[in-house]
């Protein structure tokens, strides 16, 4: 996942998260990225995502499970300023 501002570019990141699945994996990726964005000040983000159940969620489109629902949450509040 990277951030593209004007010419900058961020991008890439490791974290532990043991055994979890390619949707909590992606939730956790894009929350991260949006919490490092809004402490660095950025406004405007493009964000990538090609997991079609975790943009839905994202936008708020489709039901989450109670495993994901908090990530979500927390990303979409991030979303909505």
């Amino acid at each position: 996942m990277y951030f593209e501002i004007g010419e900058a570019r961020a991008g890439g990141f490791v974290e532990r998260m043991g055994v979890c699945s390619s949707v909590r994996t992606e939730l956790r990726a894009v929350l991260r990225r949006l919490v490092i964005a809004k402490e660095k000040g950025f406004r405007k983000l493009i964000i990538n995502v090609d997991f079609g159940v975790v943009v839905d969620m994202l936008r708020g489109n489709v039901l989450c499970n109670a495993r994901y629902k908090q990530l979500s949450r927390d990303a979409g509040a991030l979303l909505d300023p």
